[in-house]
């Protein structure tokens, strides 16, 4: 075609390498290795302004929100049903993570309305699991075991789900503390904020939900999910008055985020760990 038309020769379609690359940066970044990351991404003016994860994982929760918001709204006008609940997913989780729990579980519903209509299993797990966290931060138990006995339904029909594993069992044994220490105090739900004069004996398979996840994320190198499941660990032992062990295990996921986090990150999301 060139030849007989004397048109310039094609340029070469580097967006699928670009793909890859914005592929090989989020592995990178799930792993806890952001400065691999970057370098990753360096290649390609601009990418790593537009890389969402990473920017969420720097702290830079703002620029991360734009970014998912934006894609959120374009899928959704493209009817584009398996991105919208990829994107959804996410937005949903970090809203919920910045204590927006009402916006969160709208982009999480409708997101999950769009992973079961793809359908998506490993979608509809992420987001399941993010909906029993937010129920089960406010107390409304019955819809956060509905939407773990589902995960359950999932990761039972013989398949390796890996990490998924390990965010069902630390979510689930959030929710059976939960549910235990309100036994033992008089609130609105709000059993993370009830303390009491003594402390409160937690299940034993509270400890032994958390300690498998806690097992499963090292071994598929998930060190920012291994902080949550040490991050929620400490929150049921802090409400269970256990102030001592409480903050073992906080100091444990900061020991962590030492590690792989930036001071910005750090800073951020200790602002809204204390804040309901």
């Amino acid at each position: 075609v060139q030849a007989r038309t004397g048109a310039p020769p094609f340029a070469p379609d580097r967006r699928p390498t670009l793909t890859l690359s914005e592929l090989l940066a989020s592995a990178r970044v799930s792993q806890g290795d952001l400065p691999e990351a970057r370098e990753v991404l360096s290649e390609w003016e601009g990418a790593e302004s537009r890389h969402w994860l990473l920017a969420y994982h720097e702290g830079d929760w703002e620029r991360s929100v734009i970014l998912l918001r934006k894609e959120f709204d374009r899928t959704r006008a493209a009817g584009q049903l398996f991105d919208l609940a990829a994107c959804g997913s996410v937005l949903g989780r970090i809203a919920r993570i910045g204590n927006q729990r009402v916006e969160a579980e709208a982009i999480l519903d409708e997101s999950l309305q769009a992973s079961v209509a793809c359908p998506d299993l490993t979608l509809e797990l992420f987001i399941r699991i993010e909906l029993a966290i937010i129920n089960a931060d406010l107390g409304q138990f019955p819809r956060a075991k509905e939407e773990l006995q589902r995960c359950k339904e999932i990761l039972d029909n013989g398949e390796d789900w890996r990490g998924h594993k390990g965010a069902f069992l630390h979510t689930a044994a959030l929710v059976k503390a939960a549910e235990h220490i309100l036994k033992f105090v008089s609130s609105d739900g709000r059993w993370h904020i009830a303390l009491h004069q003594r402390s409160v004996l937690l299940p034993d398979e509270v400890a032994g939900g958390f300690r498998a996840a806690i097992e499963i994320f090292r071994r598929c190198r998930a060190p920012w999910e291994e902080t949550a499941a040490l991050l929620y660990w400490s929150q049921a032992l802090f409400a269970a008055s256990q102030i001592r062990e409480s903050f073992e295990k906080f100091e444990a996921a900061f020991a962590i985020f030492d590690q792989i986090a930036t001071p910005q990150w750090n800073a951020r999301l200790q602002t809204e760990l204390f804040r309901f």
